[in-house]
């Protein structure tokens, strides 16, 4: 149960599953609001002073994945801002239980059905919701494969075909990082609880979270 007179961090960030049981496991002692926004969009806010921590995740080995973190870089200040491990996960191709799909050259043989995720989802709000809107339409024969998420496959016993990791960051000012609230928010990513929690999601790793990450090695 919440407690009163806990110090309170604004988080807003970009959806990932793992963010409801970091809630959960810190709500004894940090009063923690998650805002879910565009990963462009929370670091623009944090970069002007509207929230404590912006969440965003970055991709590795995917074409574009560079251009596209440095562009979510441009928020950010390496002498003002630090960064923190949060989780990394496995994005890949969704495909049916079964399916001889097993790379993404074999999205082009010919009667292949592949579903894209909504326009502009890949990078907002409504991620993680969309990885589990392409499994289902997998799932229900509708299609044949998709991009997104290993948990998004496993929650709907589909296979997965893996391409990249995800690494999910907190972005905060270095005065933040001082304060009690995060301080806090820290002791829980480093939790055993924490770490365990994270486990139960497929192609999740949480080994890392709370570690400090320098904006220039991440991005």
């Amino acid at each position: 149960e919440a407690l009163p007179g806990r110090p309170r961090l604004v988080l807003r960030a970009s959806h990932d599953l793992a963010l409801g049981e970091l809630a959960r496991l810190c709500a004894s002692r940090l009063d923690l609001q998650i805002e879910f926004q565009g990963a462009d969009d929370c670091l623009a806010a944090l970069a002007r002073g509207q929230c404590d921590l912006a969440g965003f995740h970055v991709a590795d080995a995917l074409p574009r994945a560079a251009a596209a973190a440095a562009a979510l870089g441009r928020w950010l200040d390496p002498k003002k801002h630090h960064l923190v491990h949060f989780v990394a996960r496995e994005q890949g191709l969704i495909v049916r239980h079964g399916s001889r799909i097993r790379s993404v050259h074999d999205l082009a043989r010919p009667r292949v059905r592949f579903i894209n995720r909504p326009p502009g989802s890949a990078g907002d709000a409504d991620r993680a919701n969309a990885d589990l809107l392409v499994a289902a339409e997998v799932a229900e024969g509708r299609a044949d494969a998709g991009f997104g998420l290993r948990a998004a496959a496993a929650r709907y016993h589909l296979d997965f075909v893996p391409l990249a990791t995800e690494r999910y960051f907190l972005a905060a000012a270095r005065a933040t990082l001082r304060g009690a609230g995060f301080q806090a928010l820290r002791h829980t990513l480093r939790s055993a609880e924490f770490e365990q929690a994270v486990a139960l999601l497929p192609g999740y790793d949480a080994s890392q979270a709370g570690a400090s990450e320098s904006i220039p090695a991440a991005l």
